[in-house]
């Protein structure tokens, strides 16, 4: 991975001493997408995670992120981190087959989602679950 040295400088610290940026996480809401015929489709939802409860499906198309069209993967996520801090609501436009749908999904902080989990008795650490 690589990171301008212009993004670094500013949370090197920080990332020295705890391992985060100290920045407040960004939005997270349980999918992978791709480009897929110029349309942004939905190919991984997580188990549980914020896109399945509210309704994200394999095969779905994200038209719209809060209102702004989904012009690739990259714009896409663009679009969630400028919605604020995780644990925001994200408004969504989907096309599922032939129709169009608006969703809402209540996002959250991934970091906490695959937080370690405390060793079971006999020393053994289970395995976060999902993507």
């Amino acid at each position: 991975m690589f990171v301008p040295i212009d993004l670094l400088k500013p949370i090197l610290q920080e990332l020295m001493r705890s391992g985060r940026s100290g920045l407040s996480p960004r939005p997270w809401l349980g999918l992978n997408a791709a480009e897929i015929g110029g349309r942004v489709v939905v190919t991984v939802v997580t188990p549980g995670g914020p896109a399945e409860q509210a309704g994200l499906g394999l095969g779905d198309v994200i038209l719209e992120v809060e209102g702004q069209p989904a012009a690739g993967v990259a714009e896409s996520y663009r679009c969630l981190w400028a919605t604020g801090p995780a644990g925001v609501s994200v408004r969504l436009r989907i096309l599922r087959g032939e129709r169009t749908r608006e969703l809402s999904v209540q996002s959250a902080d991934r970091n906490e989602r695959y937080r370690s989990r405390p060793a079971r008795p006999g020393g053994v650490a289970s395995a976060p679950q999902g993507r």
